[in-house]
Formats: structure tokens, sequence, C-alpha cells
């Protein structure tokens, strides 16, 4: 299953998150990706390969939350990241708990 959203506002950079999950709803394949700016992009990209084989939910976007931080991302509230980065786990979630029944 993927999962694609973007998060967009006139004051933001533009986020695109895909998730691509395992039957078993674990995380297979995650990117990030939109105009916004990293200082430290390497940063971004282990943050989000860490997240190969887990299973999204709230307290996992916070944690992935607190990673990106640490590459200084311009362009997007440090708030509009973190309530994002927790819709998409959710929504994720959701999707996967619908498939499995």
């Amino acid at each position: 299953m993927e999962i694609v959203k973007m998060f967009k506002k006139p004051t933001s950079k533009l986020i695109i998150f895909k998730l691509t999950l395992s039957d078993d709803c674990s995380i297979v394949k995650a990117s990030l990706e939109g105009d916004f700016f990293a200082y430290r992009p390497e940063l971004v990209d282990e943050s989000i390969d860490s997240l190969k084989g887990l299973k999204p939910d709230a307290l996992l976007a916070e944690e992935l939350h607190k990673k990106l931080m640490r590459s200084f991302i311009i362009g997007v509230e440090e708030l509009d990241l973190l309530a994002f980065l927790k819709e998409v786990f959710e929504e994720s979630r959701e999707k996967c708990a619908k498939s499995l029944k």
C-alpha cells in the first residue's frame, strides 16, 4: 500500500511525504520531498531511512520530527511539520487497519 500526502501553506514550502507499507503495515519505503531547504540533507536521508521496518504511529512521527529538526529544515514551520507527520502516520495506520480486516 502506498500513501502520498502533500502539505503546503501560503507561508511555507511544499512537502511531499510518501510511504510504502507491507502487508503487515510496516514501512518498506519512505521519502520526503519538496521545495524546502535542509541545511544538512544527509540527516534527512538518514532519518527517513531509519523508518524501514517500523509501523507508523504518532510516537514514530514525533521521533522522526526530532531527527528532521537536527537537519535545520528551512521553509516550513516546526509545528506545521510535526502536525503534518502525525497526520500522515495516523492516516497510514488507519488505512492499514482497514486493509487487515
